[in-house]
């Protein structure tokens, strides 16, 4: 069962990396951070848009677009995980009820 995942998606060669947490139900754009030679971490992407000329704005569009991708992507994957897992429940919730049903079904016999 999925708890974590991080992933990279790639867009008009814009890489952004998406942290999915299935336990949380959270989306996160993040970005390696190393703490020490064998140990990475990933910490919260800080984009900075400001104070830059004319000349940045398509890259930036680039960004935008590929940020929203990875945005895409992500929702995706944590919805469908999500009715998975709801359809799991449902099932789970289905066969209790089965046995309470023929459970509830005997001791009516016996108290009869």
């Amino acid at each position: 069962m999925k708890h974590l995942e991080i992933k990279t998606i790639e867009t008009n060669g814009v890489k952004v990396i998406v942290k999915i947490d299935y336990d949380k139900g959270e989306i996160s754009l993040v970005d390696k951070q190393s703490v020490q030679a064998n140990e990475i971490r990933f910490v919260g992407k800080q984009w900075v848009f400001s104070n830059r000329t004319i000349d940045f704005m398509d890259g930036w569009i680039n960004i935008f677009e590929a940020m929203t991708e990875a945005v895409k992507v992500a929702k995706k994957e944590l919805r469908d995980f999500q009715k998975t897992k709801e359809t799991e429940m449902v099932g789970i919730l289905n066969k209790a009820m089965d046995l309470v049903d023929k459970e509830s079904k005997k001791l009516g016999k016996k108290y009869k």
